[in-house]
């Protein structure tokens, strides 16, 4: 069956206002964590999402799904989270302060049934990014989306954070990932 005059063509292209709010909150937090989904995989968004983990110095999770959107070997790298998950990974993103979703809905089996121990919105900000504007939210509420392709939105966040990084944020970076090489 042709599915032409059904799906829609085309890539959702970032708002300029969310990829900034993203950045920002991302770039305030003090332990982040991104949760790669099927969507990087999806988008072929690999190389965005190392650029932009590398960049800012943040670990990457991955849901079942999105297993290896990160290439396992990267020192950023925390493998999968959740209910068959890393305990390092679970660790990390339990610690987290701030979380960026990409391209996933946050299944049960990812969040270990939605287990406060995990992820709370009581103690974590949510940030999202998802070609599906109903994803958005979802599942945890959030500060900031960016309603896009995987890849576009990762481009254009792994460009604005570059363009905003201090010596400050460069030093946070170094941290965390000396924190990641410990545990």
């Amino acid at each position: 069956l042709a599915t032409g005059r059904y799906l829609a063509h085309g890539v959702t292209r970032p708002a300029a206002d969310d990829v900034a709010r993203v950045a920002e909150a991302l770039l305030r937090a003090g332990s982040p964590v991104i949760l790669a989904g099927n969507g990087v995989h999806a988008s072929r968004a690999w190389a965005p999402l190392a650029r932009l983990a590398e960049l800012a110095g943040v670990p990457v999770a991955a849901t079942a799904t999105g297993k290896s959107a990160m290439a396992e070997v990267h020192p950023l790298a925390l493998g999968v989270f959740g209910n068959w998950g890393q305990a390092v990974a679970n660790e990390v993103v339990s610690a987290a302060d701030t979380v960026l979703v990409v391209g996933s809905r946050l299944s049960p089996t990812d969040t270990c049934f939605e287990n406060p121990e995990l992820l709370d919105a009581d103690r974590q900000t949510f940030l999202q990014i998802d070609v599906e504007p109903l994803q958005i939210g979802r599942h945890y509420p959030v500060a900031a989306a960016i309603v896009a392709d995987a890849r576009e939105a990762l481009e254009a966040l792994a460009a604005e954070v570059e363009a905003r990084l201090t010596p400050a944020h460069r030093e946070a970076a170094r941290r965390r990932q000396a924190h990641l090489v410990e545990l």
